[in-house]
């Protein structure tokens, strides 16, 4: 980490003698971040949070954005941030880091991929303050991650989780649950179309979709979130969902125990809501 930091200094970035080491420190750091939680835990104690924080940064860099070097830089670099947000222990890193305020730009870019590793970053770290819910919103959240999780869905992985562009439908449904944690932002989830395809994950024959989906279906029906939407409510809306329940039902049947227990609980839920979290509506 110690030469990579004297690597990484700003005047560096971008010459042809260094470009090539440059890139291969960086892809060896994001593709074994994503790997390895383990890894990633290191690159967090050894200064990664603040290093990359300096590419995102630099003006330079947003400035010439349509460069293949630049942007490469700008990638890699909001991908291993996106892979150190899941460290439990990088929150005070990020925080140090000013990271929050340094993702503004990506925010709002219309590169797809910065945007929603930008998103992805800031549900992950973000707390619930009203700042920070207001910086969530002006995003519009959903929506890129939406397209970006019906892309992957519709790829043709041969095994494991499915991916589009390096996203794993995974981890596009994990952000989805992070922001469904914030209760204001359920329906929208649902009218975004985004039950349709937790549908198709509930019925991919792959144990890590299966389990993301179930999760997304668990929070969005959380037994405290009962108000009304054209008349229904969030379990109404779950049950009429084409093919739901049957998928549900079969996953109380798979051999995988976190899967069939989780399936049991969210059937349970969505076929009786909670009538104490619920007043009548009548």
């Amino acid at each position: 980490m110690k030469t990579f930091e004297d690597f990484c200094s700003a005047k560096m970035f971008g010459k042809n003698d260094v470009w090539v080491s440059t890139e291969i420190i960086f892809s060896v750091c994001w593709n074994y971040s994503d790997a390895s939680l383990s890894f990633a835990k290191e690159l967090v104690k050894n200064g990664m949070v603040s290093l990359v924080a300096l590419n995102i940064g630099w003006k330079p860099y947003l400035q010439h954005q349509e460069k293949q070097k630049e942007d490469f830089i700008l990638s890699a670099s909001l991908s291993i941030l996106n892979n150190l947000s899941k460290v439990t222990e990088a929150r005070c890193y990020f925080e140090k880091a000013n990271i929050k305020q340094l993702l503004q730009p990506f925010l709002k870019s219309a590169k797809e991929d910065h945007k929603v590793k930008s998103i992805m970053i800031l549900v992950a770290i973000k707390s619930n303050s009203d700042e920070d819910n207001k910086m969530l919103e002006d995003t519009a959240p959903i929506l890129p991650i939406k397209k970006l999780l019906a892309s992957a869905i519709s790829s043709k992985t041969t095994h494991g989780p499915r991916c589009y562009k390096g996203f794993s439908s995974v981890e596009l449904v994990n952000s989805l649950n992070l922001i469904a944690a914030n209760s204001s932002y359920k329906y929208k989830i649902v009218l975004e179309g985004c039950l349709p395809l937790l549908v198709n994950m509930l019925q991919y024959k792959d144990e890590e979709e299966q389990e993301a989906a179930l999760t997304t279906v668990w929070i969005l029906e959380d037994g405290n979130f009962w108000h009304l939407y054209d008349g229904k409510d969030m379990a109404e809306i779950i049950r009429d969902e084409p093919k739901m329940m049957k998928s549900l039902e079969e996953l109380t049947h798979s051999t995988h125990t976190r899967i069939s227990m989780c399936a049991r609980t969210t059937l349970r839920r969505v076929e009786k809501p909670c009538a104490v979290c619920r007043p009548c509506c009548s």
